[in-house]
């Protein structure tokens, strides 16, 4: 079953009626313009690195009567060009992507000079951000007179066709070199383009991340540089290493790089923190929590490190868990000057520091949720915190303030933000949300969400929180149940939110059971365990969001992120009856049939729509049953690309799962009250109901249901001048289910209340 319903124009008249069961085709809009050397498959990010300086690797070998010299070039200009942004640019990026679907690709531009002698080997390195299997392919841009400040998917420099090398796979932290000695042939400038077919969200170090790209021109004594070069089309062998390239004299970055050096290293550069910043809440009181209240131990569960107490491996092992998953920060529990957990917080430091990896660590202030400290107590443990922690390097810092979370549970007035704002002492606040705290005429640098009943929280512009569960060690049943399936659709959630700060609540709570660190339970043969290998994947699969220097977050709701950056009307897709079931003969991968299963290619149609508010869908999402399996199987690979835009209307195959619980577990907060299947929202000047057409499951829809009164009710409260309502069975239809005799009275008071 299935209705549609086109984007609002804003005028008052009547829907015709529309067939049940029938679903509206999207008008695909192309953003291809004039010639390219290189295809833009659906999906693909391109990369244009410009200035990018070479590294040495292991040359083939020269005259031994010659003398070589090498010199390493930062990049002068950067970039990549991001296929669902087609305007977009990211000159100011701190990390360069590259993607095959969807499609991005970067691009580096490097000044190459002063160079005497005959290029002997030039090579082309950049730091890893994430790790890839894959990797990556660089081609030569012929054009160099391109601006980073104009590289979008519309207008990017065109790259050769063919393949000067390639990195190989490479893990996350380290330098991987491409051997690109066939067309560095002296002095001048060069640029590269990187590009990938592989679905790989691979992202690189920019020049304005804190390991700018580099190429390292390798040259022997005895002529002048060459002019021109031999060109191949085959891919060259490549390498990794921790250490940066090095030469015998560098040019001075454009931005705060580290120079290059001589001196191996043994683990990689720390990188400057950049948003989005993903971090869990981290509980440092063991041994002494695994007894309280007469039970031992105090948990429902059996950590694989054992009942542990916070000793050097074992603080080595946990942030090795945590960065394994993603996560670029812990933020330690803080119950005040002189506690166990000050103690212990310059040990979690320390630590940090000796692995060298570039883990921080924050502190979550806890009094604030036990008591009512005064202004002068909080600027004076601030003072504390800023004398014995702030200045040490794994101190976690945004805009150069160090960053403190605030456990305020008990204050519910806009109070305690001018209490923090008095109290601070040039520290960057995050405090916990409470009704109505956008409205707040003092705002702090940021808000977050502490929920562990919840299983997502998104704090639209600010935060985005998930748990993996909550069973009390004192409790009988779970607050929140665990589910690795629902899990998985969190942390995808998370990482596709674009949130600044990316929560897991937590790492280590063992007695309320909201941990994600490894247990009997949920172990993996990765020995993360199943929550953290959820995670990883989700972090090292999924399009991440560009880091700002610091969000400006504002006191008032935010939008919706958007897949174009063009202006005008806003735009509302819609369809109903959408992804074949996986198991399906028809299915294919998810590349359906010419005319059957094609959730892929209409998915397709939403992905470049200028200036798309919202993705309506109109029930029966999931075939057959939609178990969240099931959604994870096919909807999530097709429309899930659309995920954050989409506001769902439930229908009765949702239903075929008890309590629809496959739908709520998927759409999450958007879906509404799992009870209720109901709900409204805005987009522009218009209003929208989603409304449950399935009425035996919500007590009936009919005059004095609990729906029908709230229809009533949310019309009354919002007269806008223009209001849409959906659902799934069509109050008229000519289809073979006939009329939708069951929402007669609801449509009659849309009529009434002057819906559109």
């Amino acid at each position: 079953m299935g209705a549609a319903a086109q984007a609002p124009t804003c005028r008052r008249g009547v829907a015709s009626p529309t067939p049940r069961g029938r679903s509206a085709a999207l008008k695909r809009r192309s953003c291809m313009t004039g010639q390219q050397l290189l295809t833009r498959a659906a999906g693909v990010i391109v990369l244009l690195l410009a200035g990018v300086s070479l590294a040495i690797l292991q040359g083939r070998s020269v005259d031994a009567q010659a003398q070589s010299a090498s010199q390493s070039f930062s990049a002068t200009a950067d970039g990549y060009a991001y296929s669902l942004k087609p305007t977009s640019n990211y000159a100011l990026s701190a990390k360069l992507r590259v993607d095959g679907s969807p499609a991005t690709y970067s691009f580096a531009r490097f000044d190459v000079h002063d160079l005497t002698g005959s290029v002997a080997k030039a090579t082309l390195s950049f730091y890893t951000v994430s790790g890839s299997s894959t990797g990556f392919d660089v081609h030569l841009v012929p054009d160099n007179s391109w601006s980073e400040s104009a590289i979008t998917w519309s207008s990017y420099p065109q790259m050769d066709a063919s393949v000067v090398g390639s990195s190989g796979p490479f893990p996350v932290g380290v330098w991987t070199q491409v051997d690109v000695t066939s067309v560095v042939t002296g002095n001048g400038s060069y640029s590269f383009g990187l590009t990938t077919s592989a679905i790989a969200n691979m992202s690189l170090s920019s020049k304005e991340g804190l390991n700018a790209p580099r190429l390292v021109v390798q040259t022997t004594d005895g002529g002048t540089p060459a002019t021109t070069g031999t060109t191949t089309t085959q891919p060259t062998t490549s390498t990794t290493t921790t250490q940066p390239p090095t030469g015998t004299t560098t040019t001075q970055p454009t931005v705060t790089n580290p120079p290059p050096t001589t001196t191996p290293s043994t683990s990689p550069p720390v990188m400057q923190t950049g948003f989005p910043i993903r971090a869990a809440f981290y509980y440092p009181w063991f041994p002494e929590a695994w007894s309280q209240q007469g039970l031992t131990p105090f948990t429902k569960y059996h950590p694989t490190l054992g009942y542990y107490d916070l000793s050097t491996s074992v603080i080595q092992k946990q942030i090795g868990a945590m960065q394994g998953a993603g996560l670029t920060a812990g933020i330690s529990s803080w119950w005040g000057q002189g506690s166990n957990s000050d103690q212990r917080f310059g040990q979690l430091l320390s630590v940090a520091d000796s692995l060298g990896s570039g883990f921080k660590w924050a502190l979550y202030y806890e009094p604030e949720g036990q008591g009512d400290p005064s202004i002068a107590q909080i600027k004076s443990d601030l003072t504390y915190i800023d004398q014995h922690y702030a200045a040490d390097p794994a101190y976690l810092k945004v805009g150069g303030k160090p960053v403190i979370f605030v456990y305020n549970s008990n204050d519910l007035t806009c109070a305690i933000v001018d209490k923090w704002k008095s109290a601070n002492t040039d520290f960057y606040i995050d405090l916990k949300v409470f009704s109505g705290y956008k409205t707040c005429a003092s705002q702090p640098d940021s808000w977050h969400q502490y929920g562990p009943a919840v299983a997502e929280s998104n704090q639209a512009g600010y935060s985005f929180s998930i748990s993996p569960g909550l069973y009390k060690a004192n409790e009988t049943s779970p607050r929140l149940a665990r589910d690795p399936a629902r899990w998985a659709v969190n942390v995808r959630d998370m990482v596709n939110s674009g949130a600044p700060w990316q929560l897991v609540t937590t790492f280590n709570e063992w007695g309320e059971g909201s941990s994600v660190e490894s247990a009997a339970e949920w172990q993996s043969s990765s020995g993360a365990g199943t929550y953290l290998d959820a995670l990883g994947a989700a972090v090292g699969s999924t399009p991440a969001p560009q880091p700002a220097p610091q969000p400006q977050p504002q006191p008032q709701p935010q939008p919706q992120p958007q897949p174009s950056g063009s202006s005008g009307d806003p735009v509302v897709a819609a369809a109903g009856d959408i992804a074949c079931d996986p198991t399906s003969s028809l299915f294919n991968g998810g590349n359906g049939s010419s005319s059957s299963c094609r959730q892929k290619w209409t998915s397709d149609l939403l992905l470049n729509m200028p200036n798309l508010k919202a993705v309506l869908t109109l029930g029966d999402n999931q075939y057959e049953t939609n178990a969240l399996s099931q959604y994870m199987g096919a909807f999530d690979l097709s429309w899930g690309r659309v995920k954050s835009l989409i506001r769902p209307a439930i229908g009765n195959h949702e239903y075929l799962t008890s309590g629809a619980t496959g739908y709520f577990q998927y759409f999450g907060t958007s879906a509404g009250d799992p009870l209720k299947g109901y709900y409204s929202f805005d987009v522009g000047s218009w209003h929208l109901l989603s409304l449950n057409s399935e009425c035996s499951h919500i007590g009936g829809c009919g005059s004095g249901s609990p729906e029908e009164q709230w229809v009533k009710a949310d019309l009354a409260a919002h007269p806008n001048a223009c209001t849409l309502a959906y659902w799934h069975e069509p109050r008229f239809s000519s289809g073979e289910h006939g009329d939708a005799q069951q929402m007669a009275t609801i449509w009659n008071d849309l009529v009434a209340g002057h819906a559109d």
